[in-house]
């Protein structure tokens, strides 16, 4: 009897529990935009902020294999001590091991391509000055709140931040089998 009502009448509540379990919203921020001078001739724009990912690069020491050659190897492209490295790699304990935060594309893709287990990314939104302190009187600077939001601080970023900002979206994925999370068209 039981059975036989389950399926009858708890049947839509248990599809819509499975379909709950599978789909997912997630909040998109938006990128930053970016900010140019014009030259002399109004003809050639300079950027003088511009939105760029800055990544930090960490070991799962547990799931490192060859740890004195990954150290030699991350040692020589981070330009830091090995036998530094090498000790953090041996805290199997720890799941998060950071090694060097604000890493430039060029170093990120070099770490990528040697594609070592346990060596992981992790990605944040950020923002670039390429004349670092030179214009920063007339750029102002952006400050990161906890939510992730970039809100501008002085010069143009403050004056224009609503602008600059844009707006945050949602991005509707669906759970496969395998636990993987698939961006949904539309």
């Amino acid at each position: 009897l039981r059975l036989a009502l389950l399926q009858t009448l708890g049947s839509g509540q248990a599809l819509d529990d499975q379909i709950d379990q599978r789909q997912r919203l997630q909040a998109l921020l938006p990128r930053r935009g970016e900010i140019a001078i014009l030259d002399d001739h109004g003809k050639r724009e300079t950027p003088i902020a511009f939105g760029q990912t800055i990544s930090t690069v960490f070991a799962v020491p547990s799931e490192v294999e060859q740890k004195q050659e990954v150290a030699k190897e991350l040692s020589k492209l981070l330009q830091v001590d090995e036998k530094e490295l090498a000790q953090k790699l041996e805290r199997t304990e720890s799941q998060f091991v950071p090694f060097a935060k604000r890493l430039p594309p060029v170093t990120v893709d070099a770490i990528k391509a040697h594609k070592w287990k346990g060596i992981h990314f992790q990605d944040a939104p950020g923002r670039v000055y390429p004349d670092g302190a030179l214009l920063s009187q007339i750029s102002g600077f952006v400050r990161t709140q906890e939510d992730g939001e970039m809100v501008g601080q002085y010069g143009i970023e403050e004056l224009y931040n609503k602008e600059l900002t844009g707006h945050s979206g949602w991005e509707h994925l669906l759970r496969d089998g395998t636990g993987r999370l698939i961006p949904l068209p539309g």
